[in-house]
């Protein structure tokens, strides 16, 4: 998430299984609810696990749920972290099985000075470890450019700009790749200490891709402690390439890799 949602007080946590106390001042920034990724990268010497579930219908009326898509990012260096993520689980209409997983970086390139936005690169490789029909059997790469402004104490504004491949199967049964130009703009807004908000425009256009698809969706964020998030968001397709309707939850927790 962009980050005027992400400033907030210290609260005693009833509501998971996981409770730590703040070890440290810096703001909690989470790469979800939003697609839109931060321009922060995790402190070194700490884990971030981000976590959720989103369930969604295309236009063909499919409808599905995707469970336990995550991401592991570790702070490696002021400037550095690695990132692990994983699709999930899908369960649709028409098929089910484990998605491929990925592996990256995110670079933190600068930080906010005037006009001047934060900004930070992101590189991403896919890892085919998916059941046959849903993995692309293939190393796809992908890249994102993501830039931060601070509007005012309560609004900011974050967006992304970037590239990505996928590997394909035709139905001849060859392999095809297929290029694609991203984009997301994020509009956050703080509510409160604790409550975040935010709205957002996202999507793709083909290159050698046949279809761009283009969403709208808004989510509320909220801080349970300086370490823990929960979020929520809901969203609709903005044309035909895109899916009809989705929403979901997720959690996102940050702790120390020693106490030391």
């Amino acid at each position: 998430m962009i980050n005027t949602i992400k400033q907030f007080a210290v609260l005693p946590s009833v509501l998971m299984f996981f409770s730590f106390s703040s070890l440290h001042a810096e703001a909690l920034v989470t790469d979800r609810p939003d697609a839109t990724e931060s321009s922060s990268v995790v402190a070194p010497h700490f884990f971030q696990y981000e976590v959720g579930a989103t369930a969604f219908e295309d236009r063909e009326g499919v409808g599905g749920l995707e469970s336990f898509g995550s991401l592991l990012r570790v702070g490696v260096r002021e400037n550095l972290e690695l990132r692990f993520g994983w699709g999930g689980y899908l369960d649709s209409d028409t098929e089910s099985g484990v998605n491929d997983a990925m592996l990256g970086f995110k670079y933190y390139l600068a930080s906010e000075d005037g006009l001047r936005p934060e900004a930070a690169i992101l590189v991403h490789v896919s890892l085919p470890i998916g059941d046959t029909e849903l993995s692309s059997d293939a190393l796809d790469p992908d890249f994102l450019l993501s830039f931060s402004h601070t509007l005012s104490e309560q609004l900011s504004l974050g967006y992304n700009l970037g590239g990505k491949v996928e590997t394909s199967e035709r139905a001849n049964g060859n392999e095809t790749t297929l290029s694609s130009a991203v984009y997301s703009v994020a509009l956050g807004y703080t509510i409160s200490d604790q409550l975040g908000a935010y709205a957002e425009v996202f999507g793709s256009i083909g290159l050698s891709a046949d279809e761009s698809p283009a969403s709208f969706d808004a989510g509320l964020t909220w801080l349970i402690n300086d370490d823990q998030q929960i979020d929520c968001f809901v969203g609709t397709g903005l044309n035909n390439d895109a899916d009809k309707w989705m929403a979901g939850i997720g959690y996102s927790i940050r702790w120390p890799s020693s106490r030391n």
